[in-house]
């Protein structure tokens, strides 16, 4: 095996969709709840350490290639070996 095997990451389409979906989800959420956090507390360091968990998470949620990114596989079409060739005659 080489370290390519290990490194690859393969999704479907809407698993791409759907990593991106949580990955906004999840900042959004951290950020309203780090500011809100940090603005009650008068705490900036506060409000930075709930974003850094919030990026964190989304890393973990969203760059490994989870199953459940990979359930709408792409069925690609085959390959055709057959090839026609068409000549054409030049008229003087």
């Amino acid at each position: 095996m080489s370290l390519t095997d290990y490194f690859e990451c393969t999704i479907d389409f809407k698993g791409q969709r759907l990593a991106e979906r949580l990955t906004y989800g999840l900042l959004g959420t951290f950020s309203v709840i780090g500011f809100l956090a940090g603005y009650a507390s008068e705490s900036l360091s506060l409000t930075l350490a709930i974003f850094a968990l919030g990026v964190i998470t989304a890393c973990l949620v969203a760059l490994p290639p989870w199953p459940m990114y990979r359930r709408h596989a792409v069925q690609w079409l085959s390959v055709d070996t057959t090839t026609t060739t068409t000549t054409t005659t030049k008229k003087s």
